[in-house]
């Protein structure tokens, strides 16, 4: 039984290889008969009617433009996909072409776009980045010729395309690559490209991927905690994005008030970042399906807030101690309480900046390099007595 099967098979294969053939030269004596148009060396786009001589005398350097019947389309579309089997040919463009080769050969060919990858989200442009291939084959001979015409293919979006407008001197395979950009999620980009072998475009469609997009309301903080920033993560094509979990993470460091959040049926979450130490950090977030997305912030060292600590320190202990009697004028206990009170100006204001209620009144605006040098300076004029959970009157030492 076996064996039979195996005889059918092989019989079978027979009789498409011979159909195949059959096919193959039907099409060439159909397109030996067709007449052609000359097109310009340099030329995209529609070109006039004029007499060639005949196939055996095509001029070196010019393409010729052949109209094919529906039933020739149908014919070369599967001659093209059966010269690169496992390809789907995403878009063809009508007609075909005639020309030399440098060899000074004649060849047939068929234009063709093909999507390549995906539009994918990128975090270092904020654009998402994919590619289409285009190509032309020969139909009726072997690829690898060189053209005494080179090919040529035009994106009429070419505010997406880089290059806009590309050239092929040999026939497919390769396949030239043509990068995409999009800077807004749509779920499919539709591409309009023109050949010179047909007055209509292709279309091309290039799916964009699903994908988290980040970002911070600023982009440079103070480092070592004193300030925060919030961070907004948005989710593009996802069909229902409610509940979707997203992580973050940081590199080098940073802290977050949640590390993990849930989409909201609009596709965002929020949390709130806080600094670690200085220098360039990387956010990070992550979701399941989801291409991952990231940016770049700052954590700078807080020079201005040591400034506006140390001034407003000495503004309020210069007040205090000027303000007071002293029996004793000398510099260096002046200086000693003067150093003290900075000290303590800077406790208040780091404490403030965690959080921490160090001050007997609330300041309405609670940012700044001025609201640092007031706080400092509070915490100057009030001395230790204001810290928390310390006493607001002296008491006599205790004799053991």
């Amino acid at each position: 039984m076996r064996q039979r099967n195996g005889v059918c098979s092989v019989v079978l294969g027979m009789f498409l290889v011979s159909s195949a053939h059959a096919q193959t030269d039907a099409f060439r004596r159909h397109l030996m008969r067709i007449p052609v148009k000359p097109i310009a060396r340099h030329e995209v786009g529609p070109v006039t009617t004029a007499s060639v001589p005949p196939p055996q005398h095509l001029a070196s350097g010019v393409s010729y433009r052949v109209d094919l019947s529906p039933e020739l389309e149908i014919q070369s579309r599967q001659l093209l996909q059966a010269v690169a089997p496992g390809t789907a040919v995403a878009a063809t463009f009508k007609g075909a072409e005639r020309q030399l080769t440098t060899a000074g050969q004649e060849i047939q060919l068929k234009a063709f776009v093909l999507p390549g990858q995906p539009l994918t989200y990128d975090s270092s442009l904020s654009v998402f980045k994919g590619t289409i291939l285009v190509g032309v084959k020969s139909l009726l001979s072997s690829d690898g010729a060189t053209l005494s015409s080179p090919a040529l293919f035009q994106v009429l979006e070419s505010d997406f395309a880089t290059p806009s407008r590309i050239e092929l001197k040999t026939t497919s395979p390769p396949l030239e690559p043509i990068q995409i950009k999009a800077a807004a999620f749509q779920p499919w980009l539709d591409l309009h490209v023109l050949s010179r072998q047909s007055d209509e475009p292709a279309t091309v469609s290039l799916r964009m991927l699903p994908a988290l997009v980040v970002s911070t309301a600023r982009a440079r903080i103070q480092g070592f905690g004193l300030e925060t920033t919030t961070v907004n993560v948005t989710a593009y094509g996802l069909g229902s994005p409610e509940g979707v979990e997203v992580k973050l993470a940081s590199n080098p460091s940073a802290y977050f008030d949640s590390a993990t959040l849930k989409l909201s049926k609009e596709g965002t979450a929020s949390t709130v970042l806080r600094s670690d130490l200085t220098g360039s950090v990387l956010i990070t977030a992550t979701g399941r399906g989801l291409t991952p997305g990231s940016t770049r912030m700052w954590f700078a060292r807080p020079w201005m807030t040591v400034a506006c600590v140390v001034l407003g320190g000495l503004i309020g202990g210069l007040i205090r101690l000027l303000s007071q009697k002293r029996s004793d004028r000398r510099l260096g206990p002046f200086l000693a309480l003067l150093f003290v009170a900075v000290l303590v100006g800077a406790l208040v204001a780091g404490l403030t900046i965690l959080g921490v209620k160090a001050l007997p009144f609330e300041i309405p605006v609670q940012v700044g390099g001025v609201f640092i040098l007031v706080v400092s300076a509070m915490g100057a004029f009030f001395g230790p007595l204001i810290l928390p959970g310390r006493p607001k009157s002296s008491s006599a030492p205790v004799s053991p």
